[in-house]
């Protein structure tokens, strides 16, 4: 069949797409199981080339001012308008779109061919992407083709899961600089909501926030009622608990400094005739 444009193309896609899909539904329940995982795969196979098609479109439009045109500020405002995204499929879309056609061409062209999922495509950008602070052009291209030769047999989450890994292969010192940017981050805010409650905001690095977690976690389990029911307390609530229990036990034993000049103290007042009588009730 002989088609004009993009446009008669997908037209075609459409149509195809259509066959396929009444195949499926009237005679796969003809088919072997071996069979059925193989449509599987291939449909999860297309879902990937034609995500990648999308990126390639909306790299299109971008080039050619096409949301500008419209009063649209950037991409991903037109992108929530035109095809009704939310805010973050758009931002993901935008972003992949601008990486794939401009950056990863290897992740391009292995998406399009059906030899990396759009889940796999988009670790590789995120990886590739973060590593870009320390690495060289070169370095970045070593990485996309280290994880584009696995992509058969890592998911998304084992390749994101390399990546300090591989930050250490390229640079013995490169998690340095990681590790000065979460420093900068820490920071924590006391906030009254002015409803009876206060909001805890903490940021920090992972492993002071290890130290809290092993602190909090003997705190923080079920505790059954006095006949053995059931903690009616959610995870949050019982983590909530856990900090309060923790904060609790430190102001009574914990080595804590001084206060505005005065360490924190209990005073504690009581008349002479509790004084004057012993454990057993008698009187001194």
């Amino acid at each position: 069949m002989e088609f004009t444009g993009p446009v008669e193309a997908i037209s075609l896609l459409e149509s195809d797409f259509a066959v396929v899909q009444k195949l499926l539904g009237e005679e796969i329940w003809r088919a072997g199981d071996a069979e059925v995982v193989e449509c599987l795969r291939r449909v999860h196979r297309l879902v990937g080339q034609v995500q990648g098609l999308q990126a390639g479109l909306v790299a299109e439009v971008e080039q050619r001012g096409i949301p500008a045109a419209v009063g649209a500020v950037e991409v991903r405002s037109w992108l929530r308008s035109v095809l009704t995204m939310s805010p973050a499929e758009a931002k993901t879309t935008a972003h992949m779109a601008e990486a794939l056609v401009e950056k990863r061409k290897d992740t391009e062209a292995a998406l399009a061919a059906g030899r990396a999922s759009w889940e796999q495509a988009r670790a590789i950008v995120e990886v590739v992407g973060r590593l870009a602070r320390t690495a060289t052009i070169e370095q970045q291209g070593q990485v996309e083709t280290f994880l584009l030769e696995r992509a058969g047999e890592l998911n998304a989450a084992d390749m994101r899961g390399l990546e300090k890994v591989l930050a250490h292969y390229l640079d013995a010192d490169g998690l340095e600089p990681e590790e000065d940017r979460a420093k900068a981050k820490r920071g924590a805010h006391l906030l009254r909501n002015g409803d009876g409650t206060g909001t805890l905001k903490w940021t920090d690095t992972e492993e002071n926030l290890a130290l809290l977690q092993a602190a909090i976690e003997p705190l923080a389990g079920p505790r059954p009622g006095p006949d053995g029911e059931r903690d009616p307390r959610d995870p949050a609530l019982r983590r909530a608990d856990a900090l309060v229990d923790l904060v609790s036990m430190t102001l009574r034993h914990g080595e804590l400094p001084a206060s505005r000049g005065v360490r924190p103290h209990l005073v504690i007042t009581l008349g002479d005739g509790p004084l004057a009588t012993t454990a057993s009730g008698e009187h001194l």
